[in-house]
C-alpha cells in the first residue's frame, strides 16, 4: 500500500503542517474573535448615538450571535468555503488508515517471515544482510554490514514487549561477537526497563512504528 502524500489531496506539505499545527480548525477562533470585536463596536456605536446602554448591550449580543453563526457556518470543516480544511482532514484520515494497515502487516508476521521482512527493509537501506540458520543462531537472526561496520539483529515477533533480560543477553552477544552495535527489533515494543538499559550503549531499539518509517 502506497503511503498517502499531500499532493494526492491537492495540498502542499506546508499547507497541511500549518493546518495540523492549528488543531482541527485553526480558522474558527480567529473568526469568533473578529465577530466579538465587531459586536462590541456596534454596541458602543448605538450607546454613543442614543445614550441607551441597554439597547447597545442588546444589539451587541444580537450582532455577536448572528456573526458567530456565520463564522461557524463559513469555517465549518465540511463547508465549501474552506476546501483546504476538508482536503486536509481527508489526508489525515488516509494517513491513519495507512498507519493502521502497516501496523497490522508487521504484527501478523511470525518467526521467519518477520525476520525476512526486517532483512528486506535493511537491504533497501543499503545494508548487506546475512541471515543466520534457524537453529543454533546464538540469539542473532541477522548480520548487517555497512561502511566496514557489523551489526547484529535479533527479531521478536512476540505479542508482549521485550524485557530487559533479553536485551542484556543480546548486549553480551554483541560484545562477544565484537560487533559495533546491536539492533533488537520488536513487533510489540519494549518495556521501560529495556529503554533505560539501552541508554548510552550501542543498542538501537526498533519497534513497529520505526519499521514503518524505515520502509517508507
Amino acid at each position: 500500500m502506497k503511503k498517502p502524500e499531500p499532493r494526492d489531496f491537492d495540498l502542499t506539505e506546508e499547507e497541511y503542517n500549518r493546518w495540523a499545527s492549528g488543531g482541527d480548525n485553526p480558522y474558527m477562533l480567529p473568526g469568533f474573535t473578529v465577530a466579538l470585536f465587531i459586536s462590541v463596536l456596534m454596541g458602543m456605536l448605538v450607546v454613543s448615538r442614543s445614550s441607551d446602554v441597554g439597547t447597545g448591550f442588546g444589539l451587541g449580543i444580537m450582532v455577536f450571535v448572528v456573526l458567530s453563526a456565520l463564522v461557524a457556518w463559513a469555517f465549518d470543516d465540511t463547508n465549501k468555503l474552506r476546501p483546504l480544511v476538508s482536503r486536509a482532514i481527508k489526508y489525515r484520515e488516509a494517513l491513519a488508515r495507512y498507519q493502521q494497515t502497516q501496523e497490522q502487516h508487521w504484527t501478523t508476521l511470525k518467526g521467519e517471515e518477520f525476520e525476512l521482512e526486517v532483512g528486506k527493509v535493511y537491504g533497501r537501506l543499503g545494508y548487506k544482510v546475512r541471515y543466520t540458520p534457524v537453529t543454533a543462531d546464538e540469539g542473532i537472526d541477522l548480520f548487517l554490514y555497512k561502511g566496514g561496520r557489523t551489526y547484529i539483529v535479533q527479531c521478536k515477533a512476540h505479542r508482549q514487549p521485550v524485557s530487559p533480560a533479553v536485551i542484556r543477553e543480546l548486549y553480551g552477544t554483541m560484545m562477544a561477537s565484537k560487533a559495533e552495535g546491536a539492533i533488537p527489533v520488536s513487533a510489540s515494543g519494549f518495556t521501560k526497563g529495556v529503554r533505560s538499559f539501552a541508554i548510552g550503549k550501542p543498542i538501537k531499539l526498533v519497534s513497529t512504528s520505526d519499521l514503518i518509517k524505515m520502509s517508507e
